[in-house]
């Protein structure tokens, strides 16, 4: 069962996508109160797991993201490497 796999798979692809929509977004968890509070209020049955969420909404500002590191600074030499 990779169900927590799958999840963290669907919430990147909706990062990504809610990213190129010009959209702020966040992935966050809920604390076990939390949890069982949408369970009540949604009367969700015990087979459904309510793992993850994403907040979203149109950013305040607009920040510049970090340059990205070159192909050579992103890679860690190894021993057998460094010859």
């Amino acid at each position: 069962y990779n169900s927590y796999l799958d999840a963290g798979a669907a919430a990147q692809n909706m990062l990504l996508i809610a990213q190129a929509l010009g959209l702020g977004a966040v992935w966050l968890t809920f604390r076990p109160d939390e949890i069982q509070a949408l369970r009540d209020h949604y009367k969700l049955p015990a087979y459904i797991r309510v793992t993850t969420y994403l907040a979203l909404g149109w950013p305040a500002e607009s920040p510049i993201s970090p340059a990205r590191k070159t192909v050579d600074e992103a890679i860690i030499p190894t021993a057998s490497s460094s010859t």
